[in-house]
């Protein structure tokens, strides 16, 4: 089956118009405030401040889960310093048990 047809030299890509869903959750929140900005649900000054306040929550949620995985690295490296010794002793306490 050819993907092209040819008129009068110059090549021709038929195409069509259809609807395409898309899961809710998967469409940004910005174009959801375009969309009813558009469809003339919302002002544009309420669009605007809705992405504000959505972009200002995603920073927050994202400085939050930045701050929990450095609060958990410092953890994490504090403990392997304290194992630090123990791993010493154990090392040196077994060196001799160790059959090459």
């Amino acid at each position: 089956m050819e993907k092209e047809l040819e008129h009068d030299g110059k090549t021709i890509i038929p195409t069509y118009i259809g609807v395409g869903h898309t899961d809710i959750t998967k469409v940004r929140f910005d174009s959801k405030a375009k969309c009813a900005f558009k469809l003339g649900l919302i002002d544009e000054w309420l669009k605007d401040e809705i992405i504000e306040f959505y972009e200002a929550r995603n920073a927050i949620h994202i400085h939050a889960e930045i701050r929990k995985s450095l609060d958990y690295q410092l953890d994490l490296s504090k403990r392997a310093y304290r194992r630090m010794e123990p791993f010493i002793e154990q090392i040196t306490n077994n060196h001799s048990k160790v059959v090459v």
